[in-house]
């Protein structure tokens, strides 16, 4: 492999000028598409005052992606972690936010690990998922906890999908032995509108660490296979009445390096082939209801499912098992005012922490109110929303969002808007068993606390689209785990961060030609050290070109990081890279298509984890991968 390369200013130039050079010739770029996450109603996406980004499916097929935390990076304000090969867990960080502060839904469902605070999105299939809405900002006074950074809601493929009858279908292959079958139908009985999806995907992988004086250093393939299943179903009884639901199961194994500790805290087992297996599913029945002309209802019950089980780092004993079920019960009103539309919601969430692990506490619930509001007056838009969680464990917490938005001219717009939003201590944080020399939970902590504000200029003319957003989020009562002088460590409300930054696009549509560039600058900064956030790049971008025709697709991305710290505590930096990626698609008749990519074209060396505090392990990243396949749809 080429060595790593450092990620300059200069390096975003050329692109960036060949964008806004041939803007001037642009055409028929794509409608702005209806949104629901940035007020938990319908908007076209240019009409809202918080920044959203939108994933459609032609976007997810294009990238080539196997997995949701990649896709997620190659959009603004997003960045990207992984321990070793694809199937490791995966991290992404929104604005500069800590990983925990991204809320995650699946069709509006809250996912995710009570004990560790995060959402595993490498368990999250791609082969099932429509489009996906990102929303970059506080979300607290929207969706509760979490919501700090962001709030990635993923749609799954449904009745808009496609139109009924259809059948599709894919398979490809690729290096490393990677492999990515799917199928899917689509239904419609009078009323009644079903859609059905399977998959499988799977790789043998690479080796995840590379280091080897590490103690978990094995020289072996850390591949993973993965299984999936969803489904949707709509049943209109009249104009004013419908039922509906969906299911999503994913369940992943993956193979990791590690080791593990005996009774004289020696590592050992090095070579043991270490396995997790991790199921994700979502599940939600909902009741869509119309009073009146003017106001809509819909009673919703959900249920997630997080279950991780993995090889236990003691030696001797049985796999670790953590299993986070929630339980969520919406009622949401949606009422047409003279000016705008009225948000009325009552929610409560039960979760509930089943693990082999003793914790003293093994479950709590949320009960909240919230109330909202956004219209148009004139050139003037207004979002107010107003949110009250009570939390079983600490209280109650109130959170706000204020937007304003004017409309300078026909292509310009300006908006601005301030937030507030939280984060709940996690179980481990709270009620970890205390174990001595070792450490444990502290049951007095408070939630995590974020002021964030924003301003933005927005460009929409015809083929052309382009914005800057500046971004400020200051966040307090940071929970770090730290050493009591013992060996223990305990958890507190010690630390505090400030993240300011920049975010810059355009797109642009010539005839057949399709240019896009993403760039991020920021500061993410630990205020108590005065040190960059771990993993966090002050700079990265991602420029992509395409050129379609009725037969065939052709198109190129260029992704570029800067240097990020892993391990604070010590002065090594992971360099920056850039990866040049090609793919293509060529229509063989009206239902099939073949498609292929190749990624990394360059064989670059990077790095996404790199920990410099023993023992030292440096993770791998593929090479240069290809990927090649079919895919069919008949209607």
């Amino acid at each position: 492999m080429k060595k790593s390369i450092r990620l300059g200013v200069r390096a975003f130039a050329p692109a960036l000028s060949l964008a806004i050079a041939t803007s001037v010739h642009a055409q028929n770029i794509e409608v702005n598409p209806v949104i629901v996450t940035a007020t938990r109603q319908e908007q076209r996406v240019n009409e809202s005052i918080a920044s959203v980004s939108v994933i459609e499916r032609d976007e997810i097929i294009q990238m080539g992606v196997n997995t949701l935390g990649e896709l997620l990076s190659k959009g603004p304000g997003v960045e990207f972690s992984r321990q070793g090969s694809p199937g490791s867990a995966e991290t992404v960080f929104i604005r500069g936010a800590n990983g925990g502060h991204t809320l995650v839904l699946i069709d509006g469902v809250r996912i995710g690990s009570a004990s560790l605070g995060t959402t595993a999105l490498e368990a999250i299939p791609l082969e099932q998922v429509q489009r996906i809405e990102v929303l970059r900002g506080p979300g607290s006074a929207l969706y509760g906890s979490d919501a700090i950074g962001g709030v990635i809601n993923v749609i799954t493929k449904n009745e808009k999908s496609t139109n009924a009858p259809a059948f599709a279908g894919s398979v490809g292959v690729g290096t490393q032995n990677t492999f990515a079958t799917h199928v899917s139908t689509s239904h419609k009985f009078e009323a009644t509108s079903l859609t059905l999806n399977a998959g499988a995907t799977g790789s043998a992988g690479i080796n995840s660490l590379l280091t080897t004086t590490n103690p978990g250093y094995n020289s072996d393939k850390d591949g993973y296979k993965s299984q999936n299943f969803g489904l949707n179903f709509v049943h209109r009884l009249d104009k004013n009445l419908q039922v509906g639901g969906g299911l999503l199961n994913s369940k992943t194994k993956s193979h990791y390096d590690s080791y593990q500790t005996d009774v004289g805290w020696n590592r050992v087992n090095g070579s043991l082939n270490y396995l997790r297996t991790h199921e994700v599913s979502a599940a939600n029945a909902y009741v869509k209801f119309s009073p009146t002309e003017k106001w809509d209802a819909t009673l919703r019950v959900a249920n997630s499912v997080d279950s991780d089980e993995q090889t236990s780092s003691s030696a001797g004993s049985p796999n670790d098992r953590y299993k986070t079920s929630q339980n969520q019960y919406t009622f949401q009103n949606d009422i047409s005012l003279p000016i705008g539309k009225g948000l009325l919601l009552v929610e409560r969430l039960e979760q509930k922490l089943d693990s082999n692990n003793t914790y003293s506490i093994y479950d709590r619930t949320v009960d909240s109110y919230a109330a909202g509001w956004n219209g148009k007056l004139g050139r003037n838009s207004l979002q107010l929303n107003l949110r009250q969680d009570h939390n079983s464990q600490y209280g109650e917490r109130t959170s706000q969002y204020f937007g304003y938005g004017y409309q300078i001219s026909t292509p310009w717009s300006l908006a601005t808007s301030y937030g507030t939003a939280f984060k709940a201590p996690t179980f481990n944080d709270l009620y970890f068993p205390v174990t001595p020399f070792v450490g444990g939970g502290n049951p007095n902590l408070k939630p995590e606390e974020a002021v964030s504000r924003e301003v933005n200029l927005r460009f929409d003319y015809g083929n052309i689209k382009g914005h800057w957003t500046h971004f400020d989020n200051r966040i307090k009562n940071l929970i770090q785990w730290a050493d009591d002088g013992t060996g223990a460590w305990f958890p507190a409300n010690i630390a505090s961060a400030s993240i300011k930054g920049d975010e810059l696009g355009i797109a642009v549509q010539v005839n057949a030609w399709r240019f896009k560039a993403d760039l991020t600058f920021q500061d993410p900064k630990d205020d108590l050290t005065n040190t960059r956030l771990m993993s966090r790049a002050k700079r990265y971008g991602t420029f992509t070109i395409n050129y379609s025709t009725t037969d065939y697709k052709l198109g190129a991305e260029l992704k570029l990081v800067g240097s990020r710290y892993y391990d604070p505590s010590t002065p090594t930096l992971m360099g920056g890279y850039s990866l040049f990626n090609l793919f293509g698609e060529y229509k063989l008749n009206k239902d099939l298509k073949a498609f292929a990519r190749l990624d990394n074209v360059f064989d670059r060396s990077y790095e996404l984890a790199h920990v410099s505090s023993a023992p030292i392990a440096v993770y791998g990243v593929p090479g240069r991968t290809a990927f090649v396949g079919v895919r069919y749809l008949l209607k």
